[in-house]
């Protein structure tokens, strides 16, 4: 599957962790076409005359959708709709499909198959054709697929990738099931056996957004500074974590998105005073802003820093590394420092200290990244420490 993005217009959807249920939102769907790898399109749906008599259903109506809201009472939930909007901007024509829904709750799965009866689902084509669709998104994080039922073959349903809707605007979504990856669904056998093909459905799944697995925390007292260590051993839909000392937020971590391996994370505070004991909690935020607040809790006294009578550059920790990894020094007076890594053909990768710092001993670390944020290829690195007259320099491996 792959898409093309289109200048952003509006937004459509708003979403906070202080809703019980989630909001109703929606997303709208136009000129949903075959483009024919022979040449030409045939559209299977603009929606300018209205839904199709008897076609889109009610998204309530498979029974495949589960999860959607139901208010006291209610056999059909009346936040969840289709219907054709004249208050989006559509890419021809006047109209374009909105779906309305509303899912029971933030950490509840859900799922809807907007099916259509009609002419869409009943226009076969060759099986080397390519589906469009305009999807005006709702940066609401449910993921989007295709379903396709696989003709005259008889194996029945296939969908496809799924991909986020984390965008807010008209794009161009597209499936072409004989290049893109294809998967089997309820009786499909996950082989696109043709020679013809039809349009079955949209689907839309909703995922609880903060399912993380967090699985150690512990605070380490240090010299007027506490390093904070923890480890997850999955991710999904994680923007980062919020950084809880004895009640209050002091800071942010960058999460990974969604990652299904373990990860290491660590932060340093240098704003303690020694002697004072510190509780320190974390809370995973996810990309649409709910909060997970964690149990586990650490404590931890920093002492007071004593005066190094010496430089040193330690080697790093751990070595090889894979996630990050931890550079300690000591200076024995203050004064400028930078601590800078280069490759083997002494290009600089990135610059991890440039400023001025005290005399005492500093940890710094490095999590595999450029300049630019982007990770570096597995390989043998170098870091250089320099302060005064002083300067070293010690060797270390990453891999990817």
């Amino acid at each position: 599957m792959r898409t093309t993005c289109l200048t952003l217009l509006m937004v459509l959807f708003f979403a906070g962790a202080s809703f019980a249920v989630p909001p109703v939102t929606a997303i709208y769907f136009d000129d949903l076409q075959v483009v024919h790898e022979a040449g030409g399109s045939t559209m299977l749906d603009d929606f300018e005359n209205g839904t199709v008599p008897g076609g889109w259903w009610d998204p309530d109506g498979s029974g495949s959708t589960y999860g959607t809201y139901y208010a006291d009472g209610e056999t059909w939930s009346t936040n969840s709709t289709i219907w054709v909007s004249e208050n989006a901007i559509v890419q021809a024509g006047s109209l374009s499909v909105m779906l309305q829904y509303q899912w029971a709750g933030w950490g509840d799965a859900g799922y809807i198959r907007e099916y259509c009866t009609s002419t869409p689902q009943t226009t076969s084509v060759p099986m080397n054709d390519e589906f469009q669709v305009w999807i005006y998104g709702n940066n609401s994080y449910d993921k989007f697929r295709w379903c396709i039922d696989d003709g005259s073959a008889g194996s029945g349903y296939l969908v496809s990738d799924y991909i986020t809707l984390n965008w807010t605007g008209w794009q161009l979504v597209t499936f072409k099931p004989s290049v893109d990856p294809v998967y089997g669904w309820i009786t499909g056998n996950g082989i696109l056996d043709g020679p013809d093909m039809s349009f079955d459905s949209f689907h839309i799944m909703h995922e609880f957004l903060v399912p993380l697995e967090l699985s150690s925390f512990e605070a380490i007292a240090g010299q007027e500074m506490v390093e904070l260590k923890w480890r997850v051993e999955s991710e999904r839909n994680n923007a980062g974590f919020r950084i809880i000392r004895d009640g209050d937020e002091i800071a942010y971590v960058e999460g990974q998105g969604d990652t299904e391996s373990p990860r290491s994370y660590s932060w340093i505070d240098h704003d303690v005073t020694a002697g004072v004991t510190y509780t320190y909690q974390i809370a995973s935020v996810a990309l649409d802003g709910s909060v997970e607040m964690h149990d586990l809790t650490a404590t931890a006294t920093p002492t007071a820093a004593t005066v190094p009578t010496s430089y040193a550059l330690a080697q790093n920790y751990p070595n090889p590394f894979n996630a990050d990894t931890q550079i300690e020094f000591s200076l024995a007076q203050a004064g400028y420092t930078t601590l800078k890594i280069y490759n083997t053909t002494g290009q600089l990768v990135r610059t991890l200290v440039d400023g001025h710092l005290d005399a005492r001993v500093h940890k710094v670390r490095w999590d595999g990244r450029n300049s630019s944020n982007e990770l570096v290829a597995s390989g043998v690195y170098f870091y250089r420490l320099t302060s005064g007259t002083f300067a070293e320099t010690r060797k270390m491996s990453f891999l990817r």
